[in-house]
């Protein structure tokens, strides 16, 4: 018997998870409506970079060719995505002494997840 791929997840371990990212101090909680809001504490593109950085050095061994060697491997990018990627690394090439010297000087506003630094 197949189980449906789009099964709802019960309120409750939704309550339970968001629970304990307010208790992490990922999201925020505003308990003045009767209904509780929560909202992220980090920037989208920090949370990201947090994220990026992690898997990097868990599953790629903290090389980022590998990292981009994977995520171009067959159909993950399309032709137009290619060539955006290129335009980037000339970029980035243009520029290595920012790239290099910008890893030390991150303001604290750009500390990832846990206070870890993010570039």
């Amino acid at each position: 018997m197949m189980r449906s791929a789009a099964r709802r997840t019960p309120p409750t371990t939704v309550l339970k998870m968001m629970t304990i990212m307010a208790d992490k101090g990922r999201v925020r909680r505003d308990e003045s409506a009767r209904s509780h809001l929560y909202s992220a504490v980090h920037p989208e593109s920090v949370v990201q970079n947090s994220l990026l950085k992690d898997l990097m050095r868990r599953a790629f061994g903290g090389s980022a060719v590998q990292l981009v060697q994977s995520a171009i491997d067959g159909d993950a990018a399309s032709a137009d995505e290619l060539d955006q990627i290129a335009q980037m690394i000339a970029e980035a090439k243009a520029q290595p002494n920012e790239a290099a010297s910008d890893r030390g000087t991150k303001s604290r506003d750009q500390r990832g997840i846990g206070g870890k630094l993010v570039d």
